[in-house]
């Protein structure tokens, strides 16, 4: 299947690299689905991915709580105009600031917890 793509990426780019740095993205997409559903309030989301948080406990986060211990706490609240964080075993809740668009934070967040989240070996 990656040869199929790669050949593909090969006949539409004229550099090799900018193919194999699409397969990359490709390929990422294709392993980890994240859904996103609304909430009654307008600035939280639910992020559902497919694999599961793996913690013990849900845990829910502010940007000045201490969350060196949460690795992907970090990584949501380097993000401008996050709020708030609901980690659980099967979903993340965020709520935003209410002057940040979802239409740009959307991305930045499924792309950022992919990025955190995906073994290497699954890009390979």
């Amino acid at each position: 299947m990656f040869s199929k793509i790669n050949d593909w990426l090969n006949t539409r780019f004229s550099k090799p690299e900018v193919g194999v740095l699409v397969c990359v993205v490709i390929i990422g997409i294709i392993i980890m689905f994240i859904k996103v559903e609304e909430t009654p309030n307008p600035d939280t989301l639910k992020f559902i991915p497919e694999r599961e948080l793996d913690l013990e406990n849900n845990v829910f986060l502010n940007k000045n709580d201490d969350i060196k211990s949460y690795p992907l706490a970090e990584e949501l609240f380097s993000i401008e105009g996050v709020k708030s964080i609901l980690l659980d075993n099967d979903f993340i809740s965020i709520t935003k600031n209410s002057k940040e668009s979802w239409e740009f934070l959307k991305t930045i967040i499924t792309v950022s917890y992919t990025h955190l989240t995906l073994p290497t070996s699954d890009l390979v």
